[in-house]
């Protein structure tokens, strides 16, 4: 399914957040909002670590800053070896925590020495690339073995070393506790701390936990039901629950009731900036996709309805796709083949990893951003928020009552794609070449997008920190 023109879906309203007992314990939301308040944020990844979440936490530690309070942020180290203060200024202290190895590595190492591991992650049994969801829940010892390496994650290390620095700062040492997952060992960390010194607690949740369709590790129905269970002692132990999307608020509020569902806050990733106005695309649109392709995602039938595409038009080289960032070096040479073997390694290129600055550089350059999001309901890509800054019509392969769909229909003028199939990705290049060559034409609704803008979301995440009201969005 193609949808190029669709009107905005109705917006659920859920009973607007009330105020928490504050900070102090019982502080009045006047006085919280008044005083400079003392924040321990658990983040696993914080810049310069190469993860997307390190952003989100960024974004948290400058927002709170931004308004006059101290942040320690308790952190995985960026490169091998690094520990103690990354960073300290009179607001902000970053602290990098050298934690015990995850069992899962020991149990590569170990079968490593023994001659019997391959590349480490196939050794795992069902947590590969591309594995289907329900393929991955198994039975049998070895398998539970396996899933309890995972469980909660394969980051249980860091959740024991944040929880023992967290206490060794002291029970006085902070007013506010901020952890954000995944890793989900962040919040058992979190609980902990909460357990043992009675601060407020705010657990964020960047992507669903139970309920994730990109679960990529090896579970049975025992760990499942275990993480469920973690999952409703969080939700029901924090003071404050933030989620990224309104799909999983949703999905929360009703798995846990409205007594849990007062208490959750969306406050979206929040787009950086946005552009004035439109930019003339090219002769020879350029259409890009940044990031890996990970999980069940496939560039496949996109490169096979470019081919179909390329084989319709009378002008040769019409347009060509980017994919910056998809893999390691093999992962580009497979689908360099792939492209050629469709007969369009003239229209494509596969390129390395960029930074962060210069992938910006390129998305500015580019014509037609691509978005591949099947698969994904209650999550949004933090990419997609800087696509949409750009105002550049956007190809997205996303659910069709998906929140990805959700944001671009209300944004407006992009081109969506609920079907991963070469027809469907013909008819949507076609689209993107059709208005290439039409008059240049700024998409995305203006006021929405200032609405989903960083300053606008983060402003309400420190409201609730300082436990004012925040209404629902």
């Amino acid at each position: 399914m193609i949808d190029t023109e669709r009107g905005n879906p109705p917006t659920l309203e859920l009973a607007a957040p009330g105020a928490w007992a504050g900070p102090s314990g019982g502080r009045s939301a006047q006085e919280a909002a008044g005083a400079r308040l003392r924040v321990l944020l658990l983040a696993h990844a914080y810049p310069p670590f190469p993860a997307s979440g390190s952003m989100r936490a960024e974004k948290i530690a400058q927002a709170l800053v931004a308004r006059g309070h101290h942040v320690t942020v308790l952190t995985a180290p960026a490169v091998e070896g690094e520990r103690g203060m990354r960073l300290r200024t009179a607001d902000l202290d970053v602290r990098a925590i050298r934690y015990p190895r995850s069992p899962r590595f020991l149990w590569i190492r170990l079968r490593t020495r023994l001659g019997r591991a391959g590349n480490g992650e196939h050794d795992l049994g069902p947590a590969v690339r591309g594995t289907p969801p329900e393929k991955r829940q198994g039975r049998g010892p070895r398998h539970l073995g396996r899933s309890l390496l995972f469980l909660p994650d394969d980051e249980q290390g860091f959740g024991l070393a944040a929880a023992v620095h967290g206490l060794a700062l002291g029970r006085h040492a902070f007013d506010v506790l901020y952890s954000t997952a995944p890793p989900f060992s962040s919040h058992l960390a979190a609980w902990v701390l909460h357990r043992l010194t009675g601060v407020p607690w705010i657990a964020e949740f960047r992507d669903p936990w139970t309920n994730n369709p990109v679960n990529l590790k090896p579970r049975t129905e025992w760990t499942d039901r275990m993480e469920r269970r973690m999952e409703a002692l969080v939700v029901r132990s924090a003071d404050r629950v933030v989620v990224g999307t309104r799909r999983l608020l949703e999905e929360m509020a009703e798995r846990y009731g409205p007594a849990s569902a007062s208490r959750l806050l969306l406050v979206r990733n929040g787009i950086d900036q946005i552009a004035e106005g439109a930019t003339s695309p090219r002769r020879r649109p350029c259409l890009l996709h940044l990031g890996t392709l990970y999980g069940s995602r496939s560039a496949q039938a996109l490169l096979e309805g470019l081919g179909r595409v390329v084989a319709r038009e009378t002008e040769p080289s019409a347009l060509r796709v980017r994919f910056v960032g998809v893999g390691s070096e093999r992962h580009q040479e497979d689908l360099r083949q792939v492209a050629r073997g469709l007969g369009v390694a003239g229209e494509t290129s596969f390129e390395p990893w960029q930074a962060r600055e210069e992938a910006l550089r390129t998305l500015a350059d580019a014509d037609f951003p691509i978005l591949l999001a099947l698969g994904q309901p209650a999550q949004v890509p933090n990419k997609l928020y800087e696509y949409l800054g750009t105002r550049k019509p956007i190809i997205a392969l996303v659910d069709d009552e998906g929140e990805s769909a959700r944001l671009l229909r209300r944004a407006g003028g992009h081109i969506l794609l609920t079907e991963d199939t070469p027809e469907a990705w013909a008819t949507a290049l076609g689209a993107a070449l059709e208005r290439a060559r039409g008059p240049e034409v700024a998409v995305g609704s203006p006021e929405v997008l200032r609405l989903w803008s960083t300053e606008r979301q983060f402003d309400r995440l420190v409201d609730a920190v300082e436990g004012k009201r925040v209404d629902s969005e």
